[in-house]
């Protein structure tokens, strides 16, 4: 076989064509991915991340057009990001080397301070409690809100107002999928992307910003251990 038919045989791999040579779905349509790689484009830009456990179909179609949803998302100035080990895949915003600013599709949201004590929190519970053994990790709503309320200052007597922002923060973190709805409402499961949404150093990144925040030192928080509240 030739080096073009070569060419042809990758292509194939990427392209299922219609019976008159396209991947036209609609009138006008000019776009070269198939309906499934398209919807998974979607799915990537949508979502917090996909996963093999919970997308299998966008994640088989990840695997087989990796190549090709990266360059697409590429000229987005937007990174793909894909942790087998985790069957993890999302993206973020690219860098240049240089310093030259790019033009963002993503709204650069800053944490709330509450999502930020939640994030590190869980991370480090995950954390422990995967070291221990456990296979899977759980967290009760109330354990979330004694961890932020440890972090509230002396003189802040309005506790309402701060429990209610932290309920938000928990609800923030459901739709974002960090965590999972389990038959019980008051109890979570903590996904195992927060290992790869959260690398060490993005964790420190938090630590020191919640501490020049709070004052406060966050090894003396309860998120060094598994907290003692998972049966």
């Amino acid at each position: 076989m030739n080096s073009s038919d070569d060419e042809i045989s990758n292509e194939d791999e990427w392209l299922s064509v219609d019976d008159d040579g396209t991947t036209a779905l609609f009138t006008g349509d000019c776009g070269e991915l198939t309906f499934e790689q398209r919807a998974t484009l979607v799915q990537i830009l949508k979502r917090t991340y996909i996963s093999a456990a919970n997308n299998p179909n966008d994640w088989r179609t990840l695997v087989q057009s990796e190549s090709l949803l990266r360059s697409r998302l590429n000229d987005m100035f937007l990174e793909l990001v894909v942790n087998p080990r985790y069957g993890i895949a999302f993206k973020r915003q690219a860098k240049s080397d240089d310093g030259t600013s790019f033009p963002t599709l993503l709204r650069d949201t800053a944490y709330t301070k509450e999502e930020t004590v939640l994030l590190v929190y869980l991370r480090m519970r995950y954390r422990s409690e995967q070291a221990s053994g456990a296979e899977t990790v759980f967290v009760d709503r109330v354990a979330m809100l004694d961890e932020v309320s440890s972090f509230r200052p002396e003189h802040a007597t309005n506790v309402a107002g701060d429990t209610r922002k932290t309920e938000n923060a928990i609800d923030n973190l459901i739709k974002w999928r960090v965590l999972r709805p389990t038959s019980d409402p008051e109890r979570l499961q903590i996904s195992s992307a927060i290992e790869v949404l959260l690398p060490v150093e993005r964790v420190t990144e938090l630590v020191e910003w919640l501490m020049d925040a709070t004052g406060a030192e966050y090894s003396d928080h309860e998120t060094t251990s598994s907290g003692g509240d998972d049966d």
